[in-house]
């Protein structure tokens, strides 16, 4: 985006079904505009259907609904979109069963995968006691971090959500860890975890995406506000506030990366994400371990006890945190500053080409890990 324009692009591959009806196709379009007559687009990514219905056939009737009325705001489009789509199906008991089932199987099947990675790196037989051990482990430091994060399905949704759906629920879990069935406490902490995944602010992998960008009729310069939702869990639709963004006089460019960003936060920043992240942790894991190890060698006895050593280790990550903001604003400062500010002066015509290289080089990467 800059002060003349948005431009959208998307590649063609995208998820459609839920339940265990899934299929990915790489022939699909995934942007459409939301009104005729108006200035508003709309693109999608995830899975290309909610609760059975395909975006494009709502998006559509959403138009034809709309007919040459506006709205005054990006984000007024946006809240007017979901008002329909809220309505648009037919909520039954089967949907919100085959949708739950879809929600937690994705989820967990996922997280299996995780899990079993680990296994493979540090030589653990996936059949052997230890394999249920490092489960079990995992399992726990899931639910704590999920437990930490904001809830956005009430309580009482999830709740009466388990009540008439359990043995769906269970049917899920057990689709993906078979073993459960005999092992009552990893039945127990996969359905605290499957609370979890319920009601916090954490989608499965057959979400869907949205990102409606634009102007509304009283906005000078283009917005773009962006959704993620997981359809109805229960009577309760699970979708994001709604993240937004928008151009004015001060802020006069912006390149945001939907679904699948790391491409362009590398091009962006100058490195990739994970390694960023794998480097800091090894980083400070070595600091660490350095000044317990000079503590060891050369520190008094009497100064080498648990609470000074937790005391050291705290210390030194706090170093490490701190090093790691600076190098985020060099980064910002170095790469992705630059970049915006020769957005800002792109013409109008110029910004889909942008848009486009940006997918296409992510697409390329993408063939190219896959060889």
């Amino acid at each position: 985006m800059n002060k003349t324009g948005v431009a959208l692009a998307a590649d063609s591959k995208v998820t459609i079904g839920y339940g265990n009806n899934i299929k990915t196709f790489d022939t699909v379009n995934k942007l459409f505009t939301l009104s005729k007559v108006h200035p508003i687009g709309i693109m999608i990514w995830g899975n290309a259907e909610f609760m059975g219905y395909p975006w494009e056939t709502i998006i559509k009737e959403y138009r034809a609904s709309k007919g040459a009325r506006s709205e005054p705001t990006v984000k007024r489009w946006a809240t007017s979109f979901i008002s329909f789509f809220k309505d648009f199906v037919d909520l039954n008991d089967d949907a919100i069963g085959e949708n739950a089932y879809s929600i937690l199987e994705s989820y967990l099947d996922d997280f299996k995968d995780d899990v079993m990675r680990d296994a493979r790196q540090k030589k653990i037989p996936l059949s052997s006691e230890e394999f249920t051990n490092l489960l079990e482990a995992s399992l726990r430091k899931k639910i704590d971090n999920l437990a930490a994060r904001q809830t956005i399905i009430p309580k009482r949704s999830t709740t009466a959500l388990l009540k008439k759906y359990g043995k769906i629920i269970l049917a899920a879990i057990r689709e993906v860890f078979p073993s459960s069935k005999s092992n009552r406490k990893l039945s127990n902490l996969l359905q605290k975890l499957s609370l979890h995944i319920f009601e916090k602010d954490v989608f499965s992998p057959r979400a869907s995406g949205f990102v409606v960008a634009g102007y509304g009729n009283k906005e000078m310069f283009p917005a773009l506000v962006q959704f993620e939702t997981d359809g109805y869990v229960g009577r309760t639709l699970k979708i994001t506030d709604g993240k937004s963004a928008s151009i004015s006089r001060q802020f006069t460019a912006a390149i945001i990366p939907f679904a699948q960003k790391e491409m362009v936060q590398r091009f962006m920043n100058g490195v990739d994400p994970n390694y960023t992240i794998a480097t800091l942790t090894l980083f400070g894991q070595a600091m660490v371990d350095n000044c317990l190890e000079v503590l060891e060698k050369y520190g008094r006895k009497d100064k080498n006890t648990k609470k000074i050593r937790e005391s050291i280790s705290n210390a030194t990550f706090k170093s490490v945190q701190n090093s790691a903001k600076n190098l985020s604003k060099f980064g910002k400062k170095a790469f992705s500053d630059p970049i915006c500010q020769m957005v800002s002066l792109l013409p109008k015509d110029e910004l889909p080409h942008l848009a486009e290289s940006l997918v296409a080089l992510r697409v390329r990467l993408e063939t190219l890990v896959d060889v």
